[in-house]
C-alpha cells in the first residue's frame, strides 16, 4: 500500500484509510501496526526523512504547512538523488523546510477571507 502522505491526515482519518489498505490477516494487521508507529513517529518530530524507501538512491524531506487548528493542509518536500542529499546535509534541509513551512502556516491564516 502507498501511505507516503497519512502522516499529513489527523489520526483518526489514516486509522481508518489504514483499515481499508491492509487485509485483517496476521501479515496485514502486523504491516498496519508498523505504518502507524511511522505515522506515529513522524507526528511527534513533525517532519519525515525518507531514503531509498520509495526508490532506491533517492531521499527526501517532507514537513506539514498546518492551519489554525493545526492539521496539515498541505506539505513541503525537497526530494534528490541521496548521495546529494547526505552531501547537502539532510537535518539542513529539514531545518530550513520546518522554517518555511511555519512561515507559510502563518501566511494562509493572513490570507484566508
Amino acid at each position: 500500500g502507498d501511505h507516503r502522505d497519512l502522516h499529513s491526515f489527523p489520526t483518526r482519518r489514516s486509522s481508518d484509510l489504514l483499515r481499508k489498505i491492509y487485509p485483517e490477516t496476521e501479515a496485514g494487521l502486523r504491516e498496519k501496526e508498523q505504518v502507524e508507529e511511522q505515522l506515529k513517529k513522524i507526528r511527534e518530530q513533525g517532519y519525515c526523512i525518507s531514503i531509498s524507501e520509495q526508490d532506491k538512491g533517492v531521499a527526501s524531506v517532507a514537513v506539514p504547512i498546518l492551519n489554525d487548528k493545526g492539521y496539515a493542509v498541505y506539505s513541503l518536500a525537497v526530494v534528490g538523488e541521496e548521495n546529494r542529499m547526505r552531501q547537502k546535509g539532510l537535518d539542513v534541509i529539514r531545518q530550513e523546510l520546518v522554517r518555511v513551512a511555519r512561515s507559510l502556516g502563518r501566511e494562509q491564516h493572513y490570507m484566508k477571507g
